[in-house]
């Protein structure tokens, strides 16, 4: 039986509800109940794509939006979220396709150039993906979400200046957003203008950002600017929110290395981060690059190698016992260096 237009609307204004409470379920159980082969339900069929995507049914979510598409293939929002589930779905090709649907019906859609921008970046096809974000950004009215994409496609190019501007510009589009200002703060502390990051990443706090992430950044930032003991404590807070994180573990190791000079002073936070996440691969990574610092090439292997005993497939951590190797024996070195060829023989450093 079709359903009268508004009990359609109402039945979809209050699907929308519950999808911003979260209730994904609930929400897509409601839509079922007012989709039927007309026009009129095709916005019921998209969130019914958005709800079924963010429940992790992504074959669910493909097959409502083919069969929005199939009713009305004229509306670039359905092509749009095709290709993030299909992006999700690791069908990058498709997912590019119908991406490219989308912008061609309309050229102007932030989304979908955002979408497709960070497929390409990806991909590593930088080019490309700075072409896309470049296009959206001259249609004008650009929101953070083009802006951030933007920036991401120049710092690929290690184009910094020009990044750290799209960041600010996407920071002043969303005033109120604390990941624009870690953005802008990573951005900055990446051309080493480390006091103007400090500041991007205080902002970010203010607003109520206190990822591992943004503590890491505010680290090097202080770092820079040779505020040691402020670095350390950025660097210990970071891993407090997550413990045993390779990239602040291996800054606050080195960071206390530098400064004291003991090997024991400074693999102590190493023998934190394994005590509070046990079998974790970072404290042996960082262990491993310490031990290497301090002129022990042996130990430092030895790290590497007990991570191999359970990764032997892992042609990073090959690479790396190739290269503690190298001098002391190269023929051990060789047959790490062929088994990380072997496992991933595309990549030119292996």
């Amino acid at each position: 039986m079709t359903l009268a237009p508004t009990v359609i609307r109402d039945r979809v204004d209050a699907a929308v509800g519950l999808l911003r409470a979260g209730r994904h379920g609930d929400a897509a159980a409601l839509l079922r109940s007012v989709i039927d082969p007309t026009p009129s339900t095709l916005e019921a069929r998209r969130l019914l794509a958005v709800a079924l995507r963010d429940l992790g049914d992504l074959a669910g979510a493909e097959q409502a939006l083919g069969a929005a598409i199939a009713i009305d293939p004229g509306q670039p929002a359905f092509f749009t979220l095709q290709g993030d589930v299909l992006a999700r779905m690791g069908r990058a090709a498709e997912a590019e396709a119908a991406y490219r649907r989308a912008l061609a019906l309309s050229p102007t859609l932030g989304p979908a150039a955002v979408g497709l921008a960070e497929l390409l970046l990806a991909a590593e096809r930088w080019d490309e993906a700075l072409a896309v974000t470049s296009a959206a950004v001259a249609a004008g009215d650009v929101d953070l979400n083009v802006w951030t994409a933007h920036g991401m496609a120049l710092k690929a190019q290690r184009r910094l200046d020009e990044a750290i501007e799209a960041y600010r510009r996407g920071a002043e589009a969303a005033p109120r957003s604390a990941v624009a200002e870690h953005n802008l703060a990573a951005a900055l502390g990446d051309a080493e203008r480390f006091a103007e990051s400090e500041a991007a990443t205080r902002r970010a706090f203010a607003k109520g950002l206190h990822a591992p992430e943004a503590w890491l950044v505010h680290g090097r930032a202080l770092m820079g600017q040779a505020k040691l003991d402020a670095a350390e404590a950025a660097f210990r807070e970071a891993l407090r929110r997550r413990p045993a994180d390779l990239e602040p573990l291996t800054e606050l190791a080195q960071l206390v290395w530098m400064r004291s000079g003991d090997l024991a002073t400074a693999a102590a936070p190493i023998d934190e981060a394994e005590r509070a996440a046990p079998g974790a691969p970072a404290p042996r990574l960082v262990r491993a690059k310490l031990l290497e610092y301090a002129g022990d090439a042996e130990g430092a292997y030895a790290e590497v190698a007990a991570l191999l005993a359970d990764a032997p497939a892992d042609f990073v951590l090959q690479i790396r016992a190739a290269q503690l190797l190298a001098e002391r024996d190269p023929g051990r070195a060789l047959a790490h260096a062929q088994a990380a060829a072997q496992a991933a023989p595309q990549e030119l450093l292996a």
